[in-house]
This record gives structure tokens, sequence and C-alpha cells, in this order.
């Protein structure tokens, strides 16, 4: 897909708006995929996309993330414990966006802004799940260019591009990190109620209704309304 952003201007110069979409379909996967007392529910799959992105002072080239699925699953072949993996699906916390960019020397940075779901709102909320920088990526986190001198790189996620073509060209790197929430004491379910001192002293009764309770707290597929988060990203003009 290709956007064509529009352009707003200004006395402080000209931002080009350049935005494109990230389906994280979070749906209830992986809560699926929890086996306690050997019962199982119904699995639902959650998928990540993304679409071409130019405007017409920087281009951006080869848009990825590292995953493509966001998957809130017990851990890689836990097949042992009270609480265990049904062998479909592993967890996946982490996707790592990535792209070049050039023109760096006409821009003073990049911003990322994620738009969460409620259902996702709710679950961080409440302490099932965790998104790092919450704050920052949802009012939007800037990451410096600073061209043409570079003075204040962010080299923490902006360096040297794969592309050779580019003029003043830039990478970007950025990894989006989910992770498990209080309610778990941020471990993954299927360790917190086998291997946690707290963890292993909670009745199956509740953790059978804890898991059922986020897993009907996250939004199921079929709808992309609900079941998707938005990522803009802004190129700042100097």
């Amino acid at each position: 897909m290709k956007f064509k952003p529009p352009i707003h201007r200004s006395k402080k110069g000209t931002i080009f708006l350049v935005s494109f979409l990230s389906i994280f379909a979070l749906s209830s996967v992986g809560l699926a995929a929890f086996v306690i007392s050997h019962n199982a529910t119904e699995q639902t799959q959650g998928n990540i996309a993304i679409g071409e992105v130019k405007d017409a002072t920087t281009h951006f080239y080869n848009v990825t993330l590292s995953e493509h699925t966001i998957s809130f699953n017990p851990k890689k072949d836990d097949q042992s414990g009270r609480v265990r993996s049904d062998g479909v699906g592993d967890e996946i916390l982490t996707t790592t966006l990535s792209f070049d960019f050039d023109h760096a020397d006409l821009l003073s940075s990049i911003t990322i802004q994620l738009e969460l779901t409620d259902s996702i709102r709710n679950a961080i909320d409440q302490g099932y799940i965790t998104l790092e920088d919450q704050t920052e990526l949802e009012t939007g986190k800037v990451f410096l260019v600073d061209g043409p001198s570079y003075t204040n790189l962010d080299v923490t996620h902006i360096g040297s591009p794969k592309r050779e073509d580019l003029a003043e060209g830039k990478s970007f790197v950025y990894p989006i990190r989910f992770g498990w929430g209080s309610k778990f004491n941020a471990m993954n379910p299927s360790q917190y109620y086998d291997e946690d001192p707290v963890g292993k002293t909670i009745s199956d009764e509740t953790v059978a209704s804890t898991l059922n309770a986020l897993y009907h707290l996250l939004p199921s597929d079929g709808d992309t309304a609900t079941t998707s988060m938005k990522v803009n990203l802004y190129a700042n003009n100097n």
C-alpha cells in the first residue's frame, strides 16, 4: 500500500506527516494455548503487517517488522507443570521496526506514535500485560536526526543504512516490546503459576478464572476496528 500524506505548513517550517498501519491483531492468541488441568480453549490468531511509506521530502525503504505476530503464548516448548503449552504457538512479545530513509540532512527528528486499542490499554491498566515506553509511544516518541550536522543524532536507533544509493541516508531500528504484567510478577503465566513462590500457591480455579478473564479482555479476530493498533510515523522537517 502507498500513502500520500498531507503537507502542513507553519512559520516554523514544514512538517511532513508520514503514516503507516501496522495491523496488530492482538487477539486472545496465546491464552488459548495455555493448558490448565489439560483443558485448552479456542485459539485465534494475531498478525502484524505494514505498508510502503513515502513523502516528498524523505523516502522510507524496506519498512519491516521482525515479527508479524505478537503472541501471548506460553514459553516455547513448555510441556511440563500445572500450566503449559498446548503445542500451538509460542510467546512472541517483541517486534522490531526497521527501515532506511534518505535526505536525513533535511530532517530534525522522526516520531513514532502508537494508537492502542481500548482492549490492549485495559489489559495493561489491569496489570495483565505491559508495553515498554507506553506513555511516550502514545503521545509520540521522538528520535533526533538533527541534520545536517547530526550533533544530537539518536545513535541508539539511527545509524548507517544498508542501502548505498541514498542521499544523506540513515537507518532506523526500534523494538516495540510487550511483556507480562504485575498479575504474573512480570513472568509468563506458564512460569508464574509453576515456578513463582506466590504463583504456585494459587488455586487451579483462580488460575483458570484469571487466564479466562484475560482471554476475554483482549480483542477477538474479525473486527479490525477493535483488534488493531495504528502506528503513525512522522518525519519532522528542519
